[in-house]
């Protein structure tokens, strides 16, 4: 069990913002064998066991999802037909040891969005909404800057 917390840890802070969708995360930890589900399981019980390391974060549908003009056309995805939210894992830990002022900022950055997801209000769709949509832009902004300024889209 140590062996694939290590797994975990070091999956998640090879992360560009040290967090990531469960799906994703047990898809990585998939390529070291196990069944998926048995993986979602030990994700959630390894994280929630040690708080000091590791935050779940839900994924919410948000406050829009039930209004009733648009819950004809949202049907699909809500909980009760099957679709599951794919809540968010994340790990903070020290600095990376990046050098130069474009590792500082990658640093500054990731602790940033560390920060906000430690005290993220999961109660609130709209505020979890934000993070996970920052963190998102915060990839696509980390590739930019990993692929020489080149334009990842």
């Amino acid at each position: 069990m140590e062996a694939w917390n290590e797994h975990l840890k070091t999956i998640l802070d090879r992360a560009p913002t040290r967090a990531m969708p469960l799906s994703t995360l047990v898809q990585s930890l998939n390529r070291l064998g196990g069944s998926q589900e048995s993986r979602k399981d030990l994700v959630i019980k390894a994280a929630g066991s040690q708080q000091e390391s590791y935050r779940i974060i839900p994924n919410r549908l948000g406050p829009w999802a039930q209004h009733p003009k648009r819950r004809r056309s949202l049907s699909p995805v809500q909980p009760e037909n099957g679709w599951e939210p794919d809540p968010w894992v994340l790990t903070w830990s020290g600095p990376r040891g990046l050098d130069g002022p474009q590792g500082r900022m990658i640093e500054q950055l990731t602790d940033s969005l560390g920060a906000w997801g430690k005290e993220v209000d999961v109660g609130s769709p709209s505020s979890v909404a934000r993070w996970i949509g920052a963190n998102r832009e915060a990839e696509r902004a980390l590739k930019c800057l990993t692929t020489s300024g080149r334009n990842p889209a």
